[in-house]
């Protein structure tokens, strides 16, 4: 027969179980219900061919001219607030796709500053990138698992008096005529 603290303790274990997983269970339904309220992407099949650049699909986009910020120790990729609305509030795994070829990072979204991982290096070095190259990057699926950007790169060819000054400040501004 059970002592009536252990009976007690039982109780209180069961109730702490239910509570959490009622917890678990809201949190669950929160994040269907931001899942359904995300606009939806347009499905594509367009393939990016070697250096060709493709229409986009219609699908959420942002572009960068890279800069010192997306070369140095940090490597970072800061996503702007706009496409922030097609994307979790969470950590989220990333899929980069470039000429046929994919690499995996991580989107910090549960952070004050949304964006890739440090893994973002591997795709600058493997394509070479340099600073004045153009990225896009096309969203092509956003879920709570995981996140898929097309990216064309544009060649920047700045001419070296330029490239000093990228990204130093806001008083020296790059001007195109």
């Amino acid at each position: 027969m059970q002592s009536a603290s252990t009976h007690c303790r039982q109780e209180n274990e069961k109730g702490k179980t239910r509570k959490n997983l009622r917890s678990h269970v809201s949190r669950m339904e929160h994040q269907m219900d931001n899942l359904k309220a995300q606009p939806q992407l347009k499905p594509t099949s367009v393939r990016l061919q070697d250096n060709k650049i493709s229409p986009l699909s219609g699908n959420p986009y942002f572009y960068c001219i890279l800069t010192k910020s997306h070369f140095k120790p940090l490597y970072q990729v800061v996503l702007p607030s706009k496409l922030q609305q097609y994307l979790p509030s969470a950590m989220v795994p990333v899929e980069l796709t470039f000429r046929n070829k994919s690499w995996k990072m991580y989107y910090y979204g549960d952070r004050g500053c949304k964006r890739f991982n440090m893994a973002w290096r591997h795709f600058v070095i493997d394509n070479k990138l340099k600073i004045g190259d153009g990225c896009v990057f096309e969203l092509m699926e956003s879920s709570p698992n995981i996140l898929r950007f097309k990216v064309q790169v544009l060649n920047g060819d700045l001419p070296s008096d330029f490239i000093s000054n990228i990204g130093e400040s806001e008083s020296s501004p790059i001007i195109i005529d």
